[in-house]
């Protein structure tokens, strides 16, 4: 999302979260896998140190396990693949797994 979203979604919630990156409005590029290891340098981390999770299969899974990120794909009607998950505390459960 653009930042003026992210701000707005995240208004409540925001105080959980360290940092928050906008592939749009911080980078002006869609989610590749430059932005996701621009995000890992960025934080001083490498891409085996993150795990991400989304509902995009391109965007949120694919891509970022080609920048090296351990990804799932958040598919609340198909969950249940090996990096698959149909829910976020299904996440919860497969992160404690790693």
């Amino acid at each position: 999302s653009a930042r003026e979203f992210l701000d707005i979604q995240l208004s409540h919630i925001s105080h959980h979260f360290e940092a928050v990156f906008s592939s749009v409005s911080d980078y002006g590029e869609p989610k590749t896998a430059h932005f996701y290891l621009e995000v890992c340098r960025r934080l001083g981390v490498s891409p085996r140190q993150v795990v991400h999770v989304g509902d995009s299969r391109d965007f949120d899974y694919e891509i970022p396990r080609q920048a090296g990120i351990t990804a799932f794909h958040l598919d609340r009607k198909h969950g249940g693949d090996s990096y698959v998950v149909g829910n976020l505390l299904e996440f919860v459960h497969r992160l404690r797994e790693l």
